[in-house]
């Protein structure tokens, strides 16, 4: 009986939380669609959950969960727990191609220009400028238009920044901005 008002209780605040939750994501809508955006600008839609969790209770052993020294390496793949750590290589160097201009796109109903800069980690002084009235996005990358664009219409957007590998990176783009 104690372990059912438990239960109850338990799935009680787990809805509540979620419940909270959602409500948080509907007071700012737009986070959502940003990390959306600048997900689709860096190519990433996994959540980087990639190797072992640390959980050894799957290992078969009758000791119920206790680590057996395995950690999910076992030869399978090329791996069987005795090597040891890899170090890393020289870094790689910066690819200043990356950068290929200020490109429209449209997600969620909503309109965004964007640039390509993930792999050029030594940018600063961004600089975004819409009809030639310097703006502050949300993020340095993406730009929301209609937070800036208040009529429909053709708008010049400009996007300037300075890397010290790749020097001064520029480009403007018009957009039909439909409100």
């Amino acid at each position: 009986m104690k372990f059912l008002k438990l239960l109850i209780v338990f799935t009680l605040v787990l809805t509540s939380c979620q419940q909270n939750e959602n409500l948080v994501d509907e007071q700012n809508p737009l986070s959502e669609i940003i990390e959306e955006a600048e997900g689709a600008l860096e190519g990433d839609s996994d959540n980087d959950n990639n190797g072992d969790n640390g959980d050894n209770s799957g290992n078969n052993n009758p000791d119920e969960g206790s680590d057996n020294g395995n950690n999910g390496n076992d030869g399978s793949n090329g791996q069987d727990g005795n090597n040891p750590e890899e170090t890393p290589g020289p870094p790689k160097p910066i690819d200043c191609s990356v950068f290929d201009g200020v490109f429209e796109f449209n997600t969620s109903r909503n309109q965004f220009v964007g640039v390509k800069t993930i792999s050029i980690s030594d940018i600063k002084n961004v600089k975004w400028t819409v009809n030639g009235t310097e703006v502050t996005p949300r993020t340095p990358r993406v730009m929301l238009v209609k937070d800036h664009v208040q009529q429909s219409g053709k708008v010049e957007i400009c996007y300037e920044a300075e890397s010290e590998t790749c020097g001064k990176l520029s480009d403007c783009i018009t957009v039909d901005f439909v409100k």
